[in-house]
């Protein structure tokens, strides 16, 4: 009967002692997100649940990169290839961009460029979205995708009204 005992304290000892190291581990994890409100969020008040990832220098800064790292290959320069490619790419929750997948495509050389050219670029500060926990609202990490139309041609005619025109 007393070792019964026994190892009942110390059974009830080690749950106690595991469950407080775990609701400790995950207070750290929400102390480290910044908590937006510790209860509901006002109805009446406007608030913003996610934030798009941010390329070094904005948006105007990612399409000078595409511009300087995407070249047009002679060959298609020579042959007369024009046309337009829109390709999506994803910038994950650490803020690197990758997986890159093709809506509409013109040759395979052109989509080689713009392959090379996600994979040249730099970290991005990544997006976020407002999530409800226990402990209140905070910011976490998530992934986006991103659409980019580029628009090549030998003449400088731009049709579609493209921002990002690839020339030779």
């Amino acid at each position: 009967m007393k070792r019964l005992v026994i190892s009942i304290i110390i059974l009830n000892a080690t749950y106690f002692v595991g469950t407080s190291q775990i609701h400790q581990k995950a207070d750290s994890l929400h102390i480290a997100d910044t908590v937006f409100y510790p209860n509901d969020p006002d109805p009446n008040a406007r608030i913003e649940y996610e934030t798009m990832p941010e390329f070094p220098g904005g948006p105007d800064s990612l399409l000078a990169f595409a511009k300087k790292h995407i070249v047009y290959p002679r060959s298609l320069i020579k042959d007369s290839v024009e046309g337009r490619i829109v390709f999506r790419f994803c910038v994950d929750d650490k803020g690197i961009a990758g997986d890159v997948r093709f809506i509409r495509s013109l040759h395979p050389e052109l989509e080689k460029q713009c392959t090379e050219m996600v994979k040249k670029m730099p970290r991005f500060k990544p997006g976020t979205i407002l999530t409800k926990s226990e402990k209140g609202w905070y910011w976490r990490p998530v992934k986006v995708w991103y659409v980019l139309p580029i628009y090549f041609t030998t003449t400088n005619k731009n049709p579609y009204k493209i921002k990002l025109v690839i020339t030779p």
